[in-house]
């Protein structure tokens, strides 16, 4: 699959005409846009790449209008497009789909006799038990690295990775690309994770969700704040046996101790931009960017740009005080069923920024686990629809052989109501009418009741 979409990329090269490529806001659609940007500079190729929040309907039809108005020679789609084979396949164009989300029930079956000019890269094709395993980046720089792209780019997928919550298991393909980032200059340390491992260390333990007195621990471990430099330390700092000890001394002192194996796990340092920065954090700072419209700045950080790193510190507060606000709505306008949580936040959330709410909530322990938490923010005449589904990896809970496919619940409510769904099991998404905002809730409750026991009302 990898190599074949290789072999027929490279053929589009020797063509005369620009390539469009066409990638989703966050940091694993922009890592995907900088890892095939780099490609096509390197092969001296013209191109034009811009961002989407959604690949709906009304965008492809423009893209009708560009291809009548341009010699475009190829279109190339990532992280996004496994929804929309058959729209997509009526541009009558070269079309290169590289992603990983899951394919329509209807699509999944015709994909590779239906689809004549189209060039479809995603797991799915191949077994559907490596579902979510390569994320879009990850797929990118497979594809890319059958072209000769250098190895430095595979510490840019590792943050596509990380952004979609890869990195707990990683697969055989990930593994391979962690192998190319390591030989590449990537730093990986077992330890603590919390956020970030460069920021000094009483900060990243206070920051973090680990609920314990930072200042308490570390004179427990004898861990001092300061170097004998005047200089802050930080996890990285930390030989082997105080690594052990920090640890140690962490798991006595959490009162909730139900996910203690998320507290300790692989440690990225990767080198961008001539800058070392911890990947989760950098992953972070791309969704950022994303979410507030500023895509753009972050792939030219991801290609070198150090002029953009003042922007994105900037860009990344911004971030963190439309996180608190939209943290602050959501806990005192969320309704709680048996089994799922509602956030209707209409204009009060960034459409944008509704899914990492979702996210963060969906990740703080407070739900059990297989919880679903969907938030509604208005998107102009359209509402945007995040779902999150709690995994606390608890495998005594009594639902642990029942696992919740969001995706198929959203597709299956918009067959009922109208709209446009996409994402994965775990992580998916809408995009409905505005005056659908009603039918969708009723609609959403009952297709719940079918998996979830509910109250009756």
């Amino acid at each position: 699959m990898l190599k074949e979409a290789a072999q027929k990329l490279e053929e589009v090269f020797s063509e005369k005409g620009f390539i469009r490529v066409i990638t989703h806001i966050d940091a694993d659609g922009i890592s995907s846009g900088a890892i095939i940007a780099q490609l096509l500079k390197e092969k001296n190729q013209t191109f034009w790449l811009s961002f989407v929040k959604q690949l709906d309907d009304s965008f492809i039809k423009s893209l009708f209008t560009d291809l009548k108005e341009c010699n475009c020679k190829a279109i190339i789609f990532l992280d996004l497009g496994s929804n929309k084979l058959n729209e997509l396949e009526s541009l009558k164009t070269k079309v290169f789909i590289v992603d990983h989300h899951q394919l329509e029930n209807s699509e999944q079956d015709e994909t590779e006799s239906a689809l004549s000019n189209v060039v479809f890269v995603n797991p799915l094709l191949e077994s559907e038990q490596e579902a979510e395993k390569l994320s879009a980046s990850g797929l990118s720089y497979l594809v890319a690295k059958n072209l000769n792209l250098e190895k430095k780019f595979a510490q840019v997928s590792l943050l596509g990775m990380i952004g979609d919550l890869q990195d707990k298991n990683i697969s055989k393909d990930n593994k391979l690309i962690l192998d190319d980032a390591k030989e590449a200059g990537m730093l990986l340390k077992r330890g603590l994770v919390v956020f970030s491992s460069l920021r000094p260390i009483h900060k990243s333990i206070e920051y973090s969700d680990l609920n314990v007195d930072s200042n308490l621990i570390l004179r427990e471990t004898g861990i001092n704040i300061k170097k004998e430099d005047g200089t802050y330390t930080t996890l990285l700092d930390l030989d082997e046996q105080q690594t052990s000890g920090l640890l140690t001394s962490i798991l006595l002192s959490r009162q909730n101790t139900s996910q203690d194996q998320d507290i300790i796990g692989n440690i990225y340092i990767v080198n961008i931009a001539n800058q070392k920065w911890d990947a989760r954090e950098l992953a972070t700072i791309l969704n950022a960017c994303g979410r507030l419209g500023y895509a753009s700045v972050a792939l030219s950080l991801l290609l070198d740009s150090r002029d953009s790193i003042k922007k994105i510190d900037e860009i990344y507060t911004r971030y963190k005080e439309q996180i608190v606000k939209g943290l602050n709505y959501a806990r005192g306008n969320k309704i709680e069923r048996d089994g799922y949580v509602t956030i209707n936040a209409k204009d009060n959330i960034k459409d944008t920024m509704i899914g990492t709410i979702v996210s963060i909530l969906a990740s703080s322990l407070v739900y059990p686990d297989q919880t679903v938490l969907v938030g509604l923010a208005y998107r102009e005449d359209k509402i945007k629809v995040s779902a999150r589904v709690v995994r606390n990896n608890n495998n005594n809970n009594n639902h642990s052989n029942n696992k919740i496919n969001l995706y198929l619940l959203l597709d299956s409510v918009i067959k009922k109501i109208g709209g446009e769904a996409g994402g994965h099991e775990n992580a998916a998404g809408c995009l409905i009418d505005k005056e659908k905002e009603q039918d969708f809730l009723e609609a959403l409750e009952e297709e719940l009741k079918a998996i979830i026991p509910l109250p009756k009302r």
